[in-house]
């Protein structure tokens, strides 16, 4: 789910939920217009009403893995401080 920066919001579970969360904030920058990867369909999920961005499952290990290895180095540069 993507949530724009302008829109107010609250996140609740109900029970046990059937997925993870992870969060990920970054600037306008990371993916404004002067960024060498820069695409307008970078901001399609917010065209949506539900701002659900569904993954293939291919895509879904891919991301998955993306997000193991940034835990992975949060987790060691935590262990270094």
């Amino acid at each position: 789910m993507f949530i724009n920066k302008q829109d107010v919001h609250k996140t609740s579970d109900v029970g046990e939920p059937g997925h993870e969360r992870i969060v990920i904030n970054f600037s306008d920058r990371f993916l404004g217009k002067d960024h060498p990867l820069y695409s307008p369909s970078l901001y399609a999920a917010f065209q949506h009403p539900s701002h659900v961005f569904r993954l293939k499952l291919q895509e879904q290990t891919f991301v998955q893995s993306i997000m193991n290895k940034l835990a992975k180095e949060l987790s060691e540069r935590a262990d270094r401080v």
